[in-house]
């Protein structure tokens, strides 16, 4: 089983390559589109309370998070957080899915 670490340094190195064909629109443009990692975390599963926990950095036991000392209900937390913060915590789970995806996908093929 690879460690966390060792998934990212692998997704740094590889991002699968284009998930779709790349395009030319004429003689001097590339538009090379989606990569395969961006598409594995487009459909990775939603983030459940406990991953969401563990990317902020917060404690959690599935119902209640640890912030600061105070125990507060996983719903009261996330309602207090910005949208800019929720989206960014939905997607460094999602990436951290792709990540585990390429690096599984790469073990197979060695």
């Amino acid at each position: 089983m690879k460690t966390e670490k060792e998934i990212l340094a692998i997704a740094e190195t590889c991002a699968g390559g284009p998930a779709f064909p790349s395009t030319m629109t004429d003689d001097t443009l590339h538009v090379p589109g989606m990569t395969l990692r961006d598409y594995f975390a487009v459909h990775s599963t939603q983030p459940g309370v406990s991953e969401i926990c563990s990317a902020a950095g917060v404690a959690c036991d599935g119902q209640c998070v640890e912030v600061d000392g105070q125990h507060l209900r996983f719903d009261k937390w996330w309602q207090s957080l910005s949208n800019t913060r929720r989206f960014d915590l939905c997607a460094k789970v999602r990436y951290a899915q792709a990540d585990a995806m390429l690096a599984a996908a790469k073990e197979k093929q060695s």
